[in-house]
């Protein structure tokens, strides 16, 4: 809390931010094809990913959520990647002590080294919860 906006210093004036602004109701009117060039150019080049990264969707939600999580994490260039899928909704599980160990565990293994986060091996690739019996 330093009195900055999260997002870094205000560069853009009023009136430049209000001409960058788009109608997005227009906007998916005018291209209704995942194929249109406005859709294509909003999708991510999965060959450019190659940090760690920790995906979390859930059983419960939208098919369009989960179907994200799953072609993320089979596209994504990176090696070390993590696939956590849970039941309910997105943030019973992922903000709660489930998920927050989970969160821990991963930037544990990330930022401090594998051998200090505790457990061998420290997260497993595919993670899941039956959405009838979650623990």
């Amino acid at each position: 809390m330093n009195g900055e906006l999260v997002s870094g210093p205000e560069t853009l004036g009023e009136e430049e931010l209000g001409a960058n602004r788009r109608d997005f109701l227009t906007d998916v009117r005018d291209n209704r094809l995942a194929s249109d060039p406005y859709w294509v150019s909003r999708m991510p080049d999965w060959s450019k990913v190659e940090v760690p990264f920790l995906s979390a969707g859930n059983w419960g939600g939208q098919g369009l959520h989960p179907r994200g999580n799953f072609e993320g994490f089979m596209r994504a260039a990176a090696p070390e990647k993590w696939l956590e899928v849970h039941g309910i909704e997105h943030w019973t599980h992922f903000y709660t002590d489930y998920g927050l160990a989970i969160q821990k565990r991963f930037f544990g293994h990330f930022l401090k080294g594998p051998a200090r986060c505790g457990l061998v091996p420290c997260l497993p690739r595919l993670a899941g919860q039956e959405t009838d019996n979650p623990r």
